[in-house]
């Protein structure tokens, strides 16, 4: 090691700071550039491992990209007078174990560390780097109160070996870990699966996160033992001290606690997002504006005194309703008192340990979508009384909580619940579930059916005396598909269409009936994944006229002279005269950060739909948060055990369905924004940007290469709102050309001659070139087939097909006739032929935890057995890889078959809203915000 006083390159040594399993760290004087920094000399088994040294300096690159305030930068890997050595940003100032030893932090000094930490690792973890070894000792604060985060990344290059695990060695980092297959990590830091020697992932630095967030809170260890084997034991199967947490600690911070110091790691805080977010919700809590009342107005203080925990289904909201002393809702006796100021107040989350498992996730909610497609909050026509889609113990169904009453109760029968609507007389509770809308009287009782045959949600729903209004189901936004209405005076009636979807739009959705029932809103969109040309109308019901109120405008409500609805995610208001269906004045902003799930959302939530609802005698409820959005996707290979391979160059992807061209060269995917959609050609060995497609216009999720790869195929919306099947040149050297009229577009005939694709779920021939035979049906049946995939030689059809009540992975001789043969005995879907058509590749059904596998058939000379039986490849979960896509697969395979070409899904960073925000008296704010216009 250097002496001090010596200089090495450019670098003069001034003094030792400290040494450890990963070397010793000199403070020195950099000579070219005259600043301070860190020099790490190696350890010697760098001089004599050279695969070791290889790895180092990979790792060592891709940290020197974490260029980020929180994190302490690496500039340079350094090779002098026979010394490997790191130069490394100086930090001055103490560690947060100095911190600790002098005993707790305050809890508003604690949040603020553990923020400035949480951006560290959220900047790394999105360049999918790991730190492994986070601890108050690798974490320092600088004199102006700023967390510089130390040593990232290093475990991993200096010790990840593929070597098995000696349980025997302690997990400190010391010199003796220099040794491949020891464990990494300081003991007490470790996550439990790192104590075990399992995979490690970005949750091991959650787990560590949370560790030292608990330390800084109370000034004590989280897990301790007088021996290493005695703390791994702790970390294993102990939980820490939770009366240990300061009295003042939120509750919020508590639930976070819990949530990052999960042992299984499957129910732990899945991204340091939201972490971060929750600190922040913590911190400005206090900030909530709660004004005095008037003294008109009689209120009565409530305390929740029950502790339980709700997740409002369509925005995955975490709704406590026991918050015992410490959120307090304020009720106020007359509601419709004039002059009565304005009230705000809050509901609050419950402890962590009350919710089921997963069910505060974005991603592991089993029947909720996320990101507020489906609105989850109504009120009572009185204003007294909210309902709303709950999850308890795993259990999703409705909640009533009246404002007098001290908790919510369930509605038994409503299990699987969605978007609740409430009878004209108050009396009544429309919501759907398992296929079917229903009702139930609000006070509880039997449960009946208003309408059969809804496979999924519609919509939006709306109530009136003339009867209720149906948004379509998803589907109708890309099959054209109007407002229903159904007469509710006799059961059994079937849906009527009530509107009539124009050229230039794709769907009607979020219908709202008007007062006096002549007339009714709803928002048409025109393009089914985007909100770009959304408009808001009013149409009669007498003669069905229809006259446009509003535009860039989604999910209008009526409520006392004004039209409340959303402008991404801001709720808005205007005065509206409901007798003439007119808009008066100009439209403001009055509550901002509404959830709506907006255009870059996956598409089955692309509903505009919000999270709000407004009483008739104008109590408002809603929720804030960020809004849902596409997840920092990558695109990625994965070989056939399952390891993923991020592409030399990063990829971001915005959609679904990546495809790779014959020859393997080249990836086609589309990129969603908020005001098109196009298709991005890359180059898959370099990862750069070859071309777009599609001209800004809205293009298909779906499409395909022709069998030379000159073309793509897809589905498009031109801008007069005619929707077509075209192809167009892979290097964008001509106009597209149109193929069809409608229909997903899928693989072509090795003849070239023909496009299979799909169309109102059947399988198609859409388009036929040189003379075929023109469009027609190749599957037709009552019940679902698509991801259809035609094998190389053009032999076989495999598809999905659900006919037999799940969906099952069929093949048949193409093009016919000849038996049908089901490949998929346990179930699956999105098969896909390996290019040389030896295999069939396609995935298992999901099981309770979301795992699939990745299923590959053998195609055999035999005649009467052509099929061999399905063989695992590898699990995997759709959180995390996007192989699972509809109507077609969201994977490829190469040419050479040896790898997969799909999506890797970092989990999304919208973090669990933690409060209902309830305005009493808004509409007092509301005409005194468009009177001033501000």
């Amino acid at each position: 090691m250097p002496e001090i006083g010596q200089t090495i390159s450019h670098y003069r040594i001034i003094e030792k700071l400290g040494q450890g399993g990963m070397g010793e760290v000199f403070l020195a004087h950099d000579t070219s550039l005259d600043r301070k920094v860190a020099l790490k000399f190696l350890p010697d088994i760098f001089s004599v491992d050279p695969e070791r040294l290889a790895r180092l300096e990979r790792e060592a690159k891709l940290l020197a990209s974490l260029n980020h305030p929180k994190i302490a930068a690496i500039y340079g890997m350094e090779h002098a007078d026979g010394k490997r050595f790191l130069a490394m940003e100086f930090v001055q100032g103490d560690t947060l174990a100095q911190r600790i030893a002098d005993g707790p932090l305050p809890v508003d000094e604690s949040l603020q560390l553990c923020r400035q930490i949480a951006e560290g690792l959220e900047a790394a973890h999105e360049k999918w780097i790991i730190h492994r070894d986070l601890k108050p000792a690798n974490v320092k604060v600088t004199p102006e109160g700023d967390v510089k985060i130390l040593d990232f990344g290093l475990a991993r290059a200096l010790h990840d070996q593929p070597a098995t695990v000696e349980m025997s060695h302690s997990p400190t980092i010391t010199a003796e870990m220099t040794r491949a297959g020891v464990i990494l990590g300081t003991a007490a830091y470790m996550s439990p699966e790192q104590a075990r020697g399992g995979a490690v992932d970005k949750r091991a630095d959650i787990w560590a996160f949370g560790i030292i967030l608990f330390e800084l809170l109370t000034g004590r260890s989280c897990f301790s033992g007088d021996t290493v084997t005695d703390l791994l034991a702790a970390v294993v199967k102990s939980q820490p001290d939770w009366a240990a947490l300061p009295p003042d600690t939120p509750v919020p911070v508590r639930q976070l606690l819990q949530r990052c110091l999960a042992k299984d790691r499957k129910q732990r805080l899945r991204d340091i997002a939201d972490a971060r977010l929750e600190i922040e919700a913590a911190q400005t809590s206090a900030s909530v504006l709660e004004p005095s009342p008037t003294p008109q107005a009689t209120l009565a203080a409530g305390f929740w005194t029950r502790k339980s925990a709700l997740v409002l289904a369509g925005a995955t909201l975490v709704i406590g309703m026991a918050v015992a002393g410490t959120i307090m809702w304020r009720l106020q006796a007359t509601l419709t008192t004039p002059g009565v100021g304005v009230v705000r107040s809050l509901l609050g989350v419950a402890p962590a340990e009350e919710l089921n498992a997963g069910g505060y996730s974005w991603t592991t909610a089993p029947t909720a979508i996320p990101g507020g497609s489906r609105t989850a909050l109504a009120w009572t026509p009185d204003g007294r009384t909210l309902v709303f889609v709950g999850r308890r113990g795993g259990v999703q169904q409705l909640y009533v909580r009246a404002l007098n009453s001290e908790e919510a109760r369930p509605l038994p029968g409503t299990e699987g619940a969605q978007i609740p609507v409430v009878s004209p007389d108050g009396q009544w509770l429309a919501f759907w579930a398992d296929g079917a809308i229903r009702k139930v009287p609000v006070q509880g009782g039997a449960v009946d059916i208003l309408v059969d045959g809804m496979k999924s949600q519609p919509i939006g729903m709306s109530w009136s005396a003339s009867g209720l209004l149906i948004g379509p189901q998803i589907e109708g936004l890309i099959e054209r598909t109007g407002i229903r209405s159904v007469s509710l005076v006799t059961s059994g009636n079937p849906p009527k269409p009530a509107t009539e979807v124009q050229l230039d739009e794709t769907a009607h959705i979020l219908p709202q009936w008007l007062p006096g029932n002549n007339a009714f809103l709803y928002t048409a969109r025109r393009r089914a994944y985007s909100w770009s040309g959304d408009r808001v109308f009013a149409q009669t019901v007498d003669n069905g006229a229809r006259k446009e109120l509003l535009k860039d405008a989604v999910d209008a409500r009526y409520v006392s002279g004004y039209l409340v609805f959303l402008r991404r995610g801001n709720l808005m208001a205007v005065p509206f005269d409901v007798d003439r269906l007119e808009v008066r004045g100009d439209a403001i902003t009055l509550v901002e950060h509404v959830i709506q799930a907006l255009a870059d959302t996956a598409p089955a939530n692309v509903t505009g739909a919000g999270q709000f609802s407004v009483s008739s005698t104008g109590t408002l409820a809603y929720v804030t948060g960020q809004q849902a959005g596409w997840p920092d996707a990558r695109i990625v290979t994965v070989n056939r055990h399952g390891d993923v391979l991020p592409l030399a160059t990063p990829v971001k992807s915005y959609g679904m369905n990546v495809r790779v061209d014959p020859g393997g060269r080249r990836i086609a995917d589309s990129v969603y924004a908020l005001t098109e959609r196009e298709i991005w050609v890359y180059d898959i060995e370099r990862g750069s940007l070859i071309t777009k497609l599609g001209g800004g216009n809205e293009v298909s999720g779906n499409r395909s290469w022709t069998v030379d790869g000159k073309r793509l195929t897809f589905g498009w919306i031109r801008p007069d709102g005619i929707r077509e099947v075209v192809w167009q040149a892979a290097d964008d050297s001509a106009s597209p050309e149109k193929l069809a009229d409608t229909g997903e577009p899928g693989s072509w005939t090795p003849d070239r001659k023909e496009l299979i694709g799909v169309k109102e779920y059947d399988i198609w021939i859409l388009a036929s070139i040189g003379g075929a035979a023109g469009p027609r049906p190749i599957v037709k049946s009552p019940t679902r087939e698509c991801w259809p995939a035609l094998s190389p030689d053009g032999h076989w059809l495999a598809y999905g097909s659900d006919r037999s009540g799940r969906y099952e992975v069929l093949v048949q001789p193409y093009p016919g006739p000849g038996p049908i043969e089901t490949v998929s005995p346990g179930g699956g879907d999105n098969p896909v032929w390996h290019p040389n058509g030896k295999e069939l590749f396609f995935l298992s059904p999901a099981d309770s935890e979301g795992w699939r596998d990745m299923m590959a058939v053998a195609v055999r000379a035999d005649a009467a057995r052509p099929f061999g039986p399905p063989e695992r490849l590898f699990r995997f979960k759709d959180t995390d890889l996007r192989f699972y896509s509809n109507p077609f697969p969201g994977y490829d395979v190469a040419p050479d078959g040896r790898f997969f070409v799909t999506q890797a899904v970092p989990s999304p960073r919208l973090p669990p809203v933690t409060q209902i925000h309830l305005v009493l008296n808004w509409l007092e704010e509301v005409k005194a915000r468009v009177q001033s216009g501000k």
